[in-house]
């Protein structure tokens, strides 16, 4: 009885299997078909012309990990309907499904990337033979470029066709117009075209279309289904089946057709990623009344609101509108969205005064996160109207995801967050927040926490979760489901806490840019799942990394800029899966077999990051034998090596390395000689930095391997000769940067082939002759390309020509050459051209309103040093707006040019020696508030200083020097950082230097004007102070002891005044001191012993002309620096010291520069582009041959000591 029950039961099984096929229902993903029925031990076997189909099909695939070893033609493979991936109808026998896709067995997905496991030289034609095939499924194999055959419109049994992720090329055939019972096709993830979708089957069957796609190969072509910009295809509307449609990244344009409205049955839209659709008319939505699913992100709904009408799609569970340029409220309608359970509002700029429209109950994953870029202060896109913590959020105790990253959120985060119990993802990173502890936090179910963020706010806080500088928080060593933990720049100080060491299942850890201590991390051996660790920009003083050697797991690892000194690295190669590796900023000064170390035993290794690290070169020993038999990355693409101690013997360890690379960095090392050929086997290379090296000789012709090179920089190096024929090969070049060399100019096909030449920097070279032949050698196929031209700094002659053929040149500088002649007035029409400088040449003529007709986008301009005459009418309105104005030594006055007070943005402004001889306008200090560096020196420019309350929002560098300049100062100007006022009319007292208890001035010249009585006694409040000159005024009475307080100076000049009394013995505090000059004065008592022992950097010390008396004491002889001695004019006696022979200085025919020159830092933005340090020449003036002589660009060759009594 029960072998007839058993027999009972399998007919019934076969009887139900035979009316399904009868039936001809759709094949499905559940692989319900049974292999032949092979468990029932009826033998079906398989068609044999079918057999050999799919024989013929393997043999076009590469199976490297035998992933078909099921598949054969040996005696015990003979049934096909047995091998894995194939499935027949156990009435027919007949192969029914092939399914090779993801759900195969072999199919390989780690750490959420994708690898093939196949690769496909063909789709075999012979798969025509599987004439009743419902099911065909090829996702994820690589095809490398096949075009997609036509015989698949053949197969017209297909119900399901899955071919996404094939890397398939070329137009969809027509033939797939044959399908017309085919109701799943999914195209996902490959480079085809379409024109029209006129191939689809109609009336069609379609229930599931998925046309996605990413092209990759290029940043502005998004497409992988490219509708070459076509507007959106109307023909979709009539596929009133469909219930699944994703054209996400189509590069679809134009408006999306009402006809969409047809689409009743659809439960899941997904357009996004289509920037150019025009989402102006989405009446046609509320029609989809069964969607579930709606995705359409990065859709450009430029600026306009949430249209209402998205809450009467009541069944939604999935809403994404994210980056798509929403404003305004959330509307209550959303309300209506019970069954809502994933929304995605990231990335706009909406307002939320509350969150009460949110559908609490379903709710599972918030994301509300982005940035409002439109002001400095407000963060927000969700803007909260920084206002507390919404306490709405509580309600909402379904969550699971939570995102209000950069939401402008301040105060203290609330406890209510412990009722969010099944929460697992919160990120409340960039906001204002803090937290005085972490208890708030739903220990028991988050995974991960990211409150990682930056304030601004004040230059020494980085903290947006501000932790108010208190000890690491303990209590996250009992979060121990964390798996991501991100507290970057939250303004953590002090030890981190072994606790740490409880979050066994942590596999992401980001605590950057703190100031956490440790001088042992061993705890952190202990999270043997981590696989992203960055610590970088702390104070980690930790010289034992073995602990590292535990995290086997370890893909990312980010140590850069700590204080760690590793002694050696034998922890690394037990890292295998690191595919990121930053140790910047390391010493591993000691370690030579780093090579071997780091780069021989990572095999998954992508980017390697030593800079700074002061590595040494490779032994020859390792050179000679172990890069021979390396085991190395053939994976490692990007290579960051600068800053070191390499030598040229790096090459040969490249030369016989990677042919992955992309990207390498050796520049700031001591590579010396000629470039050997190291490239050969880089023929991936895209980007090659060799700069700031010692390298000689002509430059190699390295390109023959290297077609792929995008950035080639070479700069700063010793390089001669001429640009070679074959860098006019590497077509694929964008930047050639081969400035500070010797080399001597081009070659005609230096440039030919470089069509995609973006910038060309030469400066600083030795190039010669007619620029406009030089020109010539420019490509003509990059005129539209070409942006940046740098020839500066080389001696070409001639005349500007015409190049208005370069049409997209962004940036032409052509300063400090021998250039003559007018400057062309067709440069006005070079509509792109942001940045001018002519500078230091011989041009001449007239500039008028016609050479900037149509420069609207110019920002930077400098014409300085020739002989041009600017001559504008007095009611010109530029089309610019100008950073940077240098017109100095032009001929722009002798009126003050008014089209300056068009100008209200210019950081730098430069009319020095410009002829203006005119009075000072009063609107020019309130237009120039942004400035921070104004020359108006060496005019005749008049005036006073009356009234001037204006607030510089910079600390100013201000040069008004040799003007007609009268009136006391004003206090305004004690913002300034430099201030040169010399040689003017100004009078007074220095009284309001004492207004302000701290000034950030380092310069201060005030020599040659009408200032009198005694220096006030508040030098305290000027310790920034570098250079000081008060000489040439008629002040009095004592020098004051708290000028010892400028302990930061370099120069000190008080010449020519009517001062009295001894040296401040004050002064032997000022040990910075190079330059003393207190000649012509009323001084009087011994030259003081503290000079020489205190003040020994001084180079020049002058203090003729006074009443000194004594003799002069052996202590000067410390001086070994001092270059000029004048003691002349004075009451000195006795014999001179004997020692004054040692002053070797003295005896050196020249110093090493011409020049004295000082070099400081400024205090204000000194990031800016147009700001670099400060420099100052000394100089000095004596009486030679009876004549008063001043050196300055000479100083470096006066050599004195003057000890007469006239």
């Amino acid at each position: 009885m029960k072998g007839d029950g058993r027999c009972l039961k399998l007919f019934l099984a076969l009887l139900i299997l035979f009316l399904q096929n009868v039936k001809g229902g759709e094949v499905g993903h559940n692989h319900s078909h049974s292999h032949s029925c092979r468990d029932a031990k009826v033998t079906v076997r398989c068609i044999e012309r079918e057999r050999q189909a799919l024989l013929a099909f393997k043999r076009g695939l590469v199976d490297e990990f035998n992933q078909l070893s099921t598949w054969g033609s040996e005696a015990e493979k003979q049934d096909c309907c047995r091998w894995e991936g194939v499935y027949c109808s156990n009435q027919t026998g007949h192969v029914i499904q092939l399914d090779l896709g993801y759900s195969f067995p072999g199919k390989m997905i780690q750490h959420d990337i994708f690898e093939y496991s196949f690769q496909g030289k063909m789709i075999s034609p012979k798969l025509i033979e599987l004439h009743h095939l419902q099911y065909l499924d090829l996702a994820s194999i690589d095809f490398i470029g096949t075009q997609l055959p036509n015989f698949i419109g053949s197969l017209t049994n297909l119900r399901y066709l899955n071919l996404s992720s094939c890397n398939l090329v070329g137009q969809i055939p027509s033939s797939f117009g044959n399908l017309t019972q085919l109701q799943h096709l999914d195209l996902r993830y490959n480079q085809l075209q379409l024109e029209n979708l006129n191939w689809l089957p109609a009336p069609s069957s379609l229930t599931y279309l998925d046309l996605s796609g990413a092209n990759l190969n290029t940043v502005l072509n998004l497409s992988l289904i490219n509708f070459n910009g076509s507007q959106f295809p109307d023909f979709i509307g009539s596929l009133t089946n469909l219930r699944y449609l994703s054209l996400s990244s189509c590069n679809l344009v134009g408006q999306i057709p009402s006809s969409f409205g047809n689409l009743t049955q659809l439960q899941h839209l997904d357009l996004n990623y289509n920037h150019e659709l025009q989402p102006e008319n989405l009446n046609w939505l509320p029609a989809l009344y069964s969607l579930t699913y709606l995705d359409l992100a990065s859709i450009d709904f430029n600026e306009s609101q949430i249209p209402d009408f998205i809450g009467s799609l009541t069944n939604l569970r999935y809403l994404s509108l994210s980056s798509c340029h929403l404003v305004g409220q959330i509307p209550s309608s959303f309300r209506n969205l019970t069954q809502l359970q994933h929304l995605d509002l990231n990335y706009n700029q909406l307002q939320a005064e509350n969150l009460n429209w949110l559908p609490a109950p379903s709710l599972t994953d918030l994301y509300l996160s982005g940035n409002n870029l439109s002001t400095v202060l407000d963060l927000a896109l969700i803007n909260f109207n920084g206002s507390q913590f919404p306490d709405f959020i509580g309600s909402l105790t379904n969550l699971r995801y939570l995102s209000l990253s950069s939401c402008y959120l301040v105060g203290q985060i609330p406890s209510l967050f412990r009722k969010l119990t099944q929460l697992q993802h919160l990120d409340l990173s960039y906001n204002q927040l803090q937290a005085e502890n972490l208890n708030w936090l739903p220990a028991p179910s988050l995974t991960d926490l990211i409150l990682s963020g930056n304030n601004l706010s004040t230059v020494f806080d980085f903290a947006l979760i501000n932790f108010n500088g208190s000890q690491f928080p303990d209590f996250i060593g009992s979060l121990t489901n964390l798996r991501y933990l991100s507290l970057s720049s939250c303004n953590l100080v002090g030890q981190i806490p072994s606790s740490f060491g409880n979050l066994k299942q942590l596999q992401h850890l980001y605590l950057g840019d703190n100031q956490l201590q440790a001088e042992n991390l061993n705890w952190l051996g202990n999270l043997t799942q981590l696989q992203h660790l960055d610590l970088a920009y702390n104070q980690l003083k930790a010289e034992n990394l073995n602990w590292l050697g535990n995290l086997t797991q370890l893909q990312y690892l980010d140590l850069t800029y700590n204080q760690l000194q590793a002694e050696n690295l034998n922890w690394l190669p037990v890292l295998s899966s690191l595919t990121y590796l930053d140790l910047s900023g390391a010493n591993l000064s000691t370690i030579f077999d780093w090579p071997e170390a780091v780069l021989n035993k990572l095999p998954k290794l992508v980017e390697l990051q030593l800079t700074n690290c002061s590595l040494p070169p490779p032994p020859t020993p390792i050179l000679s034998t172990t890069l021979y038999k390396t085991d190395s990355s053939t994976s490692l693409a990007y290579v960051h090596l600068s800053n070191n101690h390499l030598t040229s013997s790096i090459f040969l360890w490249l030369s016989n390395y990677s042919t992955s690379l992309v990207f390498l960095d050796l520049s700031n090392n001591n590579l010396a000689g000629f470039i050997p050929d190291f490239t050969r086997n880089m023929s991936s290379l895209v980007d090659l930095d060799l700069s700031n090296n010692y390298l000689t000789g002509f430059i190699p012709d390295f390109t023959g391997n290297m077609s792929s090179l995008v950035d080639l920089d070479l700069s700063y190096n010793n390089l001669t000769g001429f640009i070679p024929d074959f860098i006019g090969n590497m077509s694929s070049l964008v930047d050639l940067d081969l400035s500070d060399n010797q080399i001597k100019g081009a070659n005609p096909n230096s440039f030919a082939r470089l069509c995609n030449l973006q910038s060309l920097w030469l400066e600083t070279n030795h190039l010669s002759g007619q620029l406009s032949k030089f020109v010539q050698l420019l490509p003509r196929c990059a005129q539209n390309s070409l942006e940046v031209l740098l020839l500066s700094e080389n001696v070409l002659a001639g005349s500007l020509n015409n190049l208005t053929s370069f049409s997209s040149l962004t940036g032409l500088y052509l300063n400090a050459n021998q250039l003559s002649g007018k400057i062309p007035e067709s440069i006005g029409q070079m509509s792109q051209l942001e940045d001018i400088d002519f500078s230091i040449n011989s041009l001449e003529g007239v500039v008028s309103e016609t050479h900037f007709s149509k420069l609207s986008k110019l920002k930077y301009l400098d014409l300085s040093s020739n002989s041009l005459v600017l001559n504008f009418h007095s009611d010109w309105v530029p089309p610019f707006q100008l950073d940077y104005i240098n017109l100095a030594s032009c001929k722009v006055g002798p009126v003050f040019p008014k089209w300056l007070q068009t100008q209200k943005d210019s950081f730098q402004l430069d009319i020095s020696n410009a002829g203006i001889s005119d009075i000072l306008p009063s609107w020019f200090w309130r237009n120039f508030r942004n400035a921070a560096v104004i020359n108006l020196s060496q005019n005749l420019i008049r005036g006073i200083f009356t009234n001037l309350t204006v607030e510089f929002t910079y600390n100013l560098e201000l040069h008004l020097r040799s003007n007609q300049i009268e009136g006391p100062i004003p206090s305004t100007l004690l913002q300034a950082s430099y201030l040169d006022l010399s040689n003017n009319k100004i009078s007074g007292s220095l009284s309001f230097l004492c207004e302000s208890a701290y000034m950030n001035l380092t310069f201060l010249n005030l020599s040659s004007n009408n200032f009198y009585g005694n220096l006030p006694d508040c030098w305290s409040h000027l310790v920034a102070l570098v250079m000081l000159d008060l000489s040439y005024n008629a002040f009095s009475e004592k020098i004051p002891m708290t000028i010892g307080s400028l302990w930061r100076i370099e120069t000190l000049k008080l010449r020519s005044n009517k001062f009295v009394g001894e040296l401040p013995s004050s002064l032997k505090n000022c040990t910075r001191l190079q330059v003393i000059d207190l000649g012509d004065n009323e001084l009087s008592g011994s030259i003081p012993k503290w000079i020489g022992v205190s003040l020994k950097n001084l180079v020049i010390l002058m203090l003729s002309s006074n009443h000194f008396n004594g003799s002069m004491p052996s202590q000067l002889c410390y001086l070994t620096r001092i270059q000029i001695l004048d003691f002349s004019v004075n009451n000195i006696s006795g014999s001179i010291p004997k020692c004054l022979n040692n002053l070797t200085n003295m005896a050196q025919k020249r110093n090493s520069s011409l020049t004295s020159t000082h070099t400081y830092s400024r205090d204000h933005d000194s990031h800016h582009r147009y700001m670099g340090d400060i420099n100052y020449d000394d100089e000095a003036s004596f009486i030679w041959k009876g004549r008063m002589q001043t050196y300055k660009s000479t100083l470096g060759l006066v050599k004195r000591i003057d000890l007469s009594k006239q």
